[in-house]
């Protein structure tokens, strides 16, 4: 399976989200072998890679050779690709993943991204990343307005959370990491990744 993770915003999670579906992925039994492919000139994911270890994918850049060999792909574009590079991407893809706050200056253009890959037929699905923490309803609120649009979307959503910039540092996910903010966070990519890949899989 090929899944492309791509957003015209920056900001929006974007890496964040190709290491935390990479990382859930890998760890589910019979997946297969994953890999995580750094296609960002600012090689965010290699480098996050490179201040830790213990993964069980692999990230690489976007000219490795041998990608044919893995299972699984994620791949990580560049940032605010334009229309001619995503639909390269695109060709092999199963699944296009655009993260988005649900703030509307983010929400617009991952929008305009879905509309301009609907004529190739690719699958498009929307992730509402960097949700603010309760009290603040935002997050729910701008998911239920998508799904009353009919707006593909995951109805599993990404809180913002201070150990996501631990676990950049670290070099390591949510899910290797003590503490009841990382716990909370993993449990949410979990419980995403088991809605994502439910039949897909």
């Amino acid at each position: 399976m090929i899944i492309v993770i791509s957003s015209r915003s920056g900001g929006v999670g974007k890496s964040t989200t190709a290491q935390h579906l990479a990382a859930y992925l890998a760890q589910r039994r019979g997946a297969g072998s994953v890999a995580l492919v750094d296609a960002d000139n600012n090689e965010t994911c290699l480098d996050w890679a490179e201040r830790g270890d213990g993964q069980r994918f692999d990230v690489v850049s976007s000219d490795a050779e041998g990608l044919d060999e893995y299972d699984h792909l994620i791949i990580d574009t560049a940032a605010a690709p334009d229309s001619e590079e995503l639909g390269e991407v695109l060709e092999a893809a199963n699944l296009l993943l655009i993260p988005t706050t649900p703030s509307m200056a983010d929400l617009s253009p991952a929008i305009a991204t879905a509309q301009s890959i609907e004529a190739d037929g690719t699958e498009a699905l929307f992730l509402l990343t960097l949700c603010p923490p309760r009290p603040s309803r935002l997050g729910e609120q701008t998911l239920q307005a998508l799904q009353d649009e009919n707006i593909p979307v995951l109805s599993q959503t990404i809180t913002r959370r201070n150990c996501y910039l631990d676990a950049i540092s670290q070099g390591l996910h949510v899910g290797q990491m003590k503490g009841t903010s990382p716990v909370k966070a993993w449990e949410e990519w979990k419980t995403l990744g088991r809605e994502l890949f439910k039949g897909r899989l």
